[in-house]
């Protein structure tokens, strides 16, 4: 795998893609959340239509439209830059059940000044959050999945509920 790729699985509205997400050095959450492009690039693609079906390979370059990109689940972790602010924003830690057209998830965001779901989605969310300590039902997946982060694009969230 190339050092400037993160393995990821891209959830969109009826398929999933496993690809190497081109990401330049940066974490895949500040490659989705860029706006000077409208899509990420990837590499060996493997496309699933359907659980039970095998996938599509796309052994070259695929493109995926960001506004597409229902969740992304980064499958190993990566690192961001050693460059630090001098201060940093203290945040508030909320355990969350979100839901998206296909998916529930279960797990903790970090909001900067928001205090309920309407003011996170509002003022603290761009348009890819970080959901992390996920566990993950969807129709593609035969049990719960349980990983550590799950970005999820805002325009896919049907509902939002902090638990207490």
């Amino acid at each position: 795998m190339n050092a400037e790729a993160v393995s990821t699985i891209l959830v969109l509205a009826d398929v999933l893609i496993h690809c190497e997400v081109a990401t330049r050095g940066k974490r895949v959450i500040d490659q989705l959340n860029d706006r000077e492009s409208n899509y990420v690039a990837g590499t060996n693609a493997r496309i699933f239509r359907h659980p039970t079906e095998g996938p599509t390979l796309v052994p070259g370059d695929i493109v995926i439209v960001k506004d597409q990109i229902h969740m992304a689940m980064p499958v190993e972790a990566k690192v961001g830059s050693d460059k630090l602010f001098f201060a940093t924003i203290e945040r508030q830690h909320f355990k969350v059940v979100l839901t998206t057209s296909n998916a529930v998830l279960r797990g903790n965001i970090q909001a900067k000044i928001a205090k309920d779901p309407r003011s996170f989605l509002t003022v603290d969310a761009g348009p890819f959050f970080a959901v992390t300590g996920t566990t993950v039902s969807h129709p593609f997946l035969e049990e719960r999945l349980e990983t550590p982060v799950v970005i999820v694009g805002k325009t896919h969230v049907s509902s939002l509920a902090f638990q207490s």
